[in-house]
């Protein structure tokens, strides 16, 4: 097969002695790939579904979004353990592995019959779709880039980029080509091929793992050992969670997951409260994507020259400019396009910023299970924010009430980000 073969000759190309180019960029390909390839797990991809599912399997839409949520906070609380596996197996034992399911899960999703099947289907997909793409890739990435992190890192949001873009019109057509259970085959057999394959044949575990340097240095330039690679902190998981920073930047990072899936949720519902046209609601959502992107870029350059920290007080600053755009200003249908890109901006800055500070803060040895725990706590929040938001919404007939008490969450992130200094570092002893 000509992509088989494509893919062992780069393997070929570049593992050999003095290779043209740096292995890392290779892990970086495959990171874009897999952000992009799992969308199918991304609700900007299941919310697709939810209608034909619903009307195909006699559901109401408050049981199907009852047991979506259930099955998101299922999956969060496993990401943890993902992360722990991490450490200890390599990135390509623990990625070929979650591509393998997360496939077998889009298959199942195809198949399901009634609610029980769908909730466990769902934990599956959000697991192996969500939270160990949202972990594995960037966790990966940070290993083999130190100097080079920010880049890179905006570098690999162009797939989750372009997944929000491409997934949700093609979702729609595979499924008015075809039907809903052959959409999510499709989709299922597409990642076992795209994703499951090159995670196999080209990742490593580490540069250190071939007598490679990160960032492509020279060898002679730092010690190659997995612990003595840099001058950078080594923390375990049991040293980190007795850090301030950690917790700090916990709190930091869970205002833009709830505050995002509440506004999107509910997207439509607040554009009509403000007075304006519903159909207004989906073409804000495409000013979206390329906010991401512009995020992203201005992060990745941010991080390299300024404490990280604060490029992610200026991601949840937004998110909380957001929420204070629609509460005051919105009345005007260009108004609410600037509302959409700034929640765009919010989640680029954040993307690229959140994958590069548990690096630079906690080092490379165990980042896995460092991230796996901050990675649990951000899918979980993630899960939470549509239902509180709708409750109060209700209960006081307006959209301001829950806004205001949105926007706080902002406000308490950007205090703990400022405040989250790195920890008293743990310098690996040269020997």
């Amino acid at each position: 097969m000509p992509i088989i073969r494509s893919i062992f000759g780069i393997r070929y190309l570049i593992g050999r002695p003095n290779p043209p180019i740096f292995y890392g960029w290779v892990i970086l390909l495959v990171v874009v790939l897999s952000q992009f390839i799992s969308g199918p797990g991304q609700t900007h991809s299941v919310s697709v579904f939810v209608e034909p599912m619903k009307d195909s399997l006699n559901l109401s839409s408050g049981l199907i979004a009852a047991l979506y949520t259930a099955g998101t906070l299922t999956a969060g609380a496993t990401v943890f353990f993902i992360g722990l596996i991490l450490d200890r197996l390599g990135s390509r034992v623990v990625l070929s592995g979650a591509a393998l399911i997360f496939g077998l899960a889009v298959i199942a999703m195809g198949q399901v019959q009634n609610e029980t099947q769908f909730y466990f289907a769902v934990v599956l997909l959000r697991t192996f779709g969500q939270g160990a793409m949202i972990l594995i890739p960037p966790t990966l990435l940070a290993i083999w880039f130190v100097r080079k992190r920010g880049k890179v890192m905006a570098i690999a949001g162009l797939g989750m980029v372009a997944s929000q873009a491409i997934f949700p019109p093609l979702n729609d057509f595979l499924i008015n080509r075809y039907d809903w259970r052959d959409a999510w085959t499709i989709l299922g057999i597409t990642i076992l091929l795209v994703l499951t394959i090159p995670s196999i044949a080209l990742v490593r575990r580490s540069p250190e793992s071939m007598g490679l340097s990160p960032d492509g240095d020279s060898p002679g330039s730092v010690r190659l050992n997995q612990n003595e690679a840099l001058d950078e902190p080594q923390w375990t998981l049991k040293q980190a969670v007795r850090t301030r920073s950690l917790w700090l930047l916990v709190i930091a990072n869970l205002s833009i997951p709830i505050c995002f899936n509440a506004l999107i949720f509910h997207n439509e519902s607040i554009i009509v409260g403000r007075g304006l046209d519903p159909r207004l609601a989906a073409l804000v959502l495409s000013t979206m994507a390329p906010l991401v992107l512009f995020g992203n870029v201005i992060a990745g350059l941010l991080c390299d020259r300024i404490p990280s920290r604060f490029v992610l007080s200026i991601g949840q600053a937004t998110i909380g400019l957001s929420i204070l755009w629609v509460l005051f200003i919105l009345s005007e249908p260009w108004q609410a396009f600037v509302y959409g890109g700034l929640i765009g901006l919010a989640i680029g800055i954040n993307m690229t910023t959140n994958n590069v500070i548990w690096a630079n803060y906690f080092g490379r040895a165990h980042l896995g299970s460092i991230r796996g725990l901050a990675t649990t706590a951000m899918v979980t929040s993630s899960a939470i924010g549509p239902l509180p938001f709708g409750v109060l919404s209700d209960l006081m007939n307006s959209h301001d009430i829950a806004l205001l008490a949105l926007v706080t969450l902002p406000a308490v992130s950007v205090i703990a980000s400022v405040c989250a200094v790195p920890p008293l570092r743990k310098i690996a002893v040269k020997t």
